[in-house]
């Protein structure tokens, strides 16, 4: 009860001591209810000694001071109730909001996925320009990359801008020229253009065309005549991420450009 007093300023601390000295502190109550009697005696012995020493008007303060405090309590109350209401406000309006973003953002991936799809479907060139390799190289110059550079005009200039690719005369069989597809496409069609040198035709017969994918080789075809372009169409549902030609003959292979006709790429999991 002191300390209430002393926090609105109502009774000074220096009043505190003369109105309850230290030796006449109440001895301690044996019970509650000796605690609760002794508290209410203590109660009205302060009530009847503040009037004494401060006249009543010390009570009618006193409940005035009491009356302001619980005024502002309840004004905090309502402030607080406005505000926790303005914030559900603004919590709905967010939800709202995110809902709205979150089905922007998920009709904006299914147009990119459509779009993707679109373009992964499509049969096109998937050959040109990836990586390359062969046994050997004739001359040191006639390099497998040439074989993707997409140079394949019909001039005799093997030497200047009509380059082929040409594994090393007398290496004996199994020469092979082979491109990887940097992934697992679905593969439609394999061109072969033939050198334009007179020379050499005989090396085309017996050609194999080969699909392979880790450890699943698929024969696409095998070259049986001589002429420019050789076009061969794959069999159905054949995934590769290498396509090679090879001859089991003691000869090179020579090419004018390589090319492999697909769609893709695809997860290992969509095969």
């Amino acid at each position: 009860m002191l300390a209430a007093l002393l926090i609105l300023g109502v009774l000074p601390a220096s009043l505190c001591k003369a109105v309850v000295p230290d030796e006449e502190l109440p001895a301690p109550a044996s019970s509650l209810a000796d605690l609760r009697l002794q508290l209410r005696e203590e109660v009205v012995t302060l009530r009847e000694e503040m009037i004494e020493l401060m006249g009543p008007a010390a009570l009618l303060t006193l409940s005035w001071a009491v009356r302001d405090l619980a005024e502002e309590v309840k004004g905090c109350k309502v402030l607080l109730e406005q505000q926790g209401q303005q914030l559900k406000k603004l919590e709905q309006q967010l939800l709202a909001k995110s809902d709205l973003i979150r089905e922007e953002v998920k009709e904006e991936i299914g147009a990119v996925r459509t779009r993707l799809n679109s373009t992964r479907d499509e049969v096109r060139l998937i050959s040109q320009h990836k990586l390359t390799w062969q046994n050997k190289t004739y001359a040191g110059k006639y390099y497998s990359d040439f074989a993707v550079d997409g140079v394949y005009r019909l001039t005799h200039d093997e030497d200047g801008m009509n380059p082929i690719a040409h594994t090393a005369d007398g290496a004996g069989p199994n020469q092979v020229i082979m491109i990887h597809l940097g992934g697992i496409f679905k593969l439609h069609t394999v061109k072969l253009w033939k050198r334009t040198n007179t020379c050499c035709g005989a090396r085309y017969l017996g050609l194999h065309v080969y699909a392979q994918d880790e450890n699943r080789t698929t024969l696409i075809g095998v070259l049986s005549d001589v002429k420019l372009l050789y076009t061969l169409r794959v069999p159905q549902d054949v995934f590769a991420s290498t396509v090679y030609v090879k001859t089991y003959k003691s000869q090179s292979v020579n090419l004018l450009e390589f090319q492999v006709f697909g769609s893709g790429p695809f997860a290992r999991s969509e095969i």
